[in-house]
């Protein structure tokens, strides 16, 4: 029944994607077009200097409180905005060397590739600002600024974002702020470039491990969630990360300080850096009942783990067949060198990684594009290495093509091997394997009917996973999944209809991997000019729904989400309303969240006790300012 289901889907998203080819495709996409900003704004990544992209200026997914981030995947969390979180959509990411494996607040940390460096024609003072509110103790704001203190030749930037939000159960505050300052400096010519980076992390969650009952928690009356009763009120999580470092870049030409093309054939860079990690767990009031495996000492739990990090990375960039702003062939090779020390309370150690690497890519403009990497290296007396690659080719009018695949193997992490509660160990498998992933599959996408088609498939061996009382590694056993994804955006007139359907059923191994099979969503709106085309104004509607599944829980005093067997997560469809306008540069958004709550009186729970908040109101502004 449910291959019948997503073949029909295929055949109406393609039937009504045809509307779209009725329209004059060569003409851009309204939605891309700048409104009313007449200075034009452009922004690249560190990692690739001389590839600049330019600003968003449309409404699109403006009104998604994910909108601001870099990743806008979808990602649940612990039922409020800042906590930890997870995807439903399993994903493929690089891992190599040691790692302490604390990751559930990833996406709230700022971190060194997530800067955005301004080129602002005319060189004026930019300043991008972002701020969204539920209730009247509920805020997030998110801030950049960038200037030219000496025009061609010194830049500086800052970067804040603070998520205040005090929940809406107990014991639920989060309180995480970020900081982030740049400096690059540059000689007249820009061949040599040098950027100073100073980031700070201070992620604070008070820590409530879920509601009681796990069934359902609704209830209208003022302060009613408030009131439920919580597993414990005495908990607290806080993570620090502090980043310093120095990148420099040595060309053998110019580079032009508008667009950061150049004609250099090869640049050196250099990159030392110096990170400062420390995570900390406790609970002065612990209950056995609730900690269970890790109830280590009635007089208080504490999980505390300190890293230090200096890193040194050295690498050669070669462009072939041209510069490095358009030769069809771009090499990187690059040596790099990383001295832990970790103090995983009570015990200190240090570990040294020693990694190699190769990156060939092309022009990301060009018909043919590629990129592969790969990537082999010593870390804790073990040879952890990676390739990873995508090739496509774009057919014009016909269509893009792409093929993609990831081979890796590497070690456990930190709190996979060994965990220690209040000096007291908890497990030791320092007997674990490596673990092996294959993912491979491909895509096709016809911009102009909005239309995108993607497989892929996934393969692990020796796959570590947490359950209940522990963490145990899935040897002999072979874990694979496939997964489709269909994304179709519709528009007829001024009514745009965006689809998106995942389906990613486990072929084997689904006790030791779960994600929900099926997942939709879908953006109906309407976006036009109005009031004498002086507003941009976009008014519609969201659905997201995903079959029931036996999802995960959360084990706060680790920081990980774990397989449990108690109960079969149901989900209703999540619906939201929204209005969104654009007015110059400056945008507001008002969106009622969950409408479905108040209409089922029932909740929607991403993990076992951690239900989503009731039906709820979101408000929200941008604003980009010059001079």
């Amino acid at each position: 029944m449910l291959y019948k289901i997503l073949f029909s889907w295929v055949c109406l998203f393609v039937a009504l994607g045809g509307l779209i080819a009725q329209e004059d495709t060569n003409k851009e996409d309204e939605r891309n077009k700048p409104l009313g900003d007449t200075t034009q704004v452009h922004y690249y990544y560190i990692d690739r200097p001389t590839v600049q992209y330019r600003i968003d200026t449309t409404l699109r997914n403006f009104e998604k409180i994910n909108a601001s981030w870099r990743d806008q995947s979808d990602y649940w969390d612990l039922g409020n905005l800042g906590s930890p979180h997870f995807s439903p959509i399993y994903k493929t990411s690089i891992k190599a060397g040691f790692r302490v494996g604390m990751d559930q607040y990833k996406m709230n940390r700022l971190r060194r590739e997530d800067i955005r460096y301004f080129n602002i024609e005319s060189n004026r003072p930019f300043t991008d600002l972002y701020y969204s509110q539920v209730g009247q103790q509920n805020s997030y704001i998110r801030a950049e600024f960038a200037h030219q203190l000496i025009p061609d030749l010194v830049y500086f930037s800052l970067h804040y974002n603070l998520i205040n939000y005090e929940g809406f159960f107990a014991h639920q505050k989060v309180r995480n702020q970020n900081f982030g300052l740049t400096v690059r400096a540059n000689t007249k010519n820009r061949r040599y470039q040098g950027y100073f980076t100073f980031l700070t992390n201070a992620l604070k969650n008070e820590i409530n491990g879920g509601v009681e009952v796990d069934t359902n928690v609704y209830g209208r009356a003022k302060d009613f969630l408030v009131n439920v009763p919580v597993r414990t009120t005495s908990a607290q999580a806080q993570n620090r990360h502090t980043d310093l470092s120095y990148v420099h870049f040595l060309y053998n030409a110019s580079v032009d300080s508008a667009t950061g093309k150049t004609l250099a054939t090869n640049a050196f860079e250099h990159r030392i850096t110096y990170q400062l990690n420390r995570y900390k767990y406790y609970d002065k009031g612990p209950s056995e009942s609730f900690y269970g495996t890790y109830y280590t000492n009635p007089r208080g739990i504490r999980h505390y783990i300190k890293q230090e990090i200096f890193e040194n990375e050295l690498s050669f960039r070669q462009a072939i067949g041209g510069n490095l702003s358009n030769a069809p062939v771009t090499l990187k090779a690059y040596l790099q060198h990383s001295w832990h020390f970790l103090n995983q309370q009570p015990e200190k150690t240090q570990i040294h990684n020693l990694f190699a690497g190769l990156i060939a890519e092309g022009r990301p403009e060009q018909a043919f594009r590629y990129k592969v990497k790969g990537q082999i290296g010593w870390a804790k007396q073990t040879w952890d290495y990676y390739v990873n690659g995508q090739v496509g080719y774009d057919f014009g009018k016909f269509g893009y093509v792409e093929g993609k695949a990831l081979f890796q193997r590497y070690q456990p992490s930190l709190v996979e091997r060994r965990i220690l509660i209040s000096w007291d160990e908890v497990w030791d498998n320092n007997d674990f394997k490596q673990v092996q992933e294959l993912s491979f599959g491909g895509s096709y996408s016809l911009k102009r009917w909005g239309f995108r088609i993607e497989a892929l498939n996934h393969t692990l061996n020796n796959l570590i996973y947490f359950d209940s009382v522990g963490v145990y590694q899935s040897q002999n056993q072979t874990i694979n999944m496939l997964q489709l994804k269909l994304q179709q955006d519709i528009k007829v007139w001024r009514f745009h209809l965006d689809n998106e359907v995942v389906w990613q059923p486990v072929l084997s191994g689904a006790n030791f991997f779960r994600f929900p099979e099926l997942m939709l969503k879908h953006n109906l709106y309407f976006e036009s000019m109005v009031f004498k085309k002086v507003v941009r104004l976009k008014v519609g509607a969201s659905v997201r729904y995903n079959t029931n599944y036996k999802g995960y829980g959360y084990t706060p005093v680790i920081g990980q989400f774990y397989l449990q067997n108690e109960r079969m997560l149901t989900f209703y469809p999540m619906i939201d309303v929204y209005l969104a306008a654009k007015i110059w540069q400056f945008k507001v958004f008002v969106t009622a969240e969950n409408i479905m709550q108040v209409i089922t009186g029932e909740n929607a729970f991403p993990t076992v006790h951690n239900p989503y908040p009731n039906f709820l109101v979101r408000f929200g502004v941008g604003w980009r300012l010059f001079d």
